[in-house]
């Protein structure tokens, strides 16, 4: 093998590519929610950043072609900005419904600040809500 195709398949090899560049049905692409799909590229983004770029740049530096210093560095700004965006975008949505709940359920509980009594348990809704959001972090 010559040096030039040993370097082209060491940059195409499966692990070098991100699973969202990986093909899926149309049933497995319809099966993920918004939610999955964001993770997913946020994923894949941060794969990107801290594995494909430093290898990219070490098979080109192996190989002498010229750093890629600045290429890499640009290309990581740009990931870190694009993880920041979808993290916003993420936390915004799934945060919404669960700041939704928390006053109506307040009220609906009879909540009253003016009270002496020392709390010995906490309402349902607070439950459900401290789940919720495990769910979203567990995500």
């Amino acid at each position: 093998m010559k040096k030039k195709d040993l370097a082209q398949s060491e940059i195409i090899r499966p692990e070098y590519i991100p699973c969202i560049l990986q093909k899926l049905s149309d049933e497995e692409k319809e099966k993920d929610g918004w939610e999955q799909r964001l993770l997913t590229t946020l994923s894949n983004s941060q794969y990107t950043a801290k594995v494909v770029l430093p290898r990219l740049s070490e098979v080109f530096s192996r190989h002498d072609y010229p750093p890629l210093t600045l290429p890499v560095a640009t290309a990581t700004s740009a990931l870190s900005a694009l993880d920041r965006q979808i993290l916003e975008v993420y936390l915004e949505q799934k945060s919404d419904p669960l700041v939704g709940t928390i006053e109506p359920s307040m009220y609906l509980g009879r909540f009253d600040w003016d009270t002496t009594r020392r709390p010995t348990d906490v309402q349902p809704y607070v439950k459900e809500i401290i789940t919720n959001m495990i769910g979203v972090h567990a995500e």
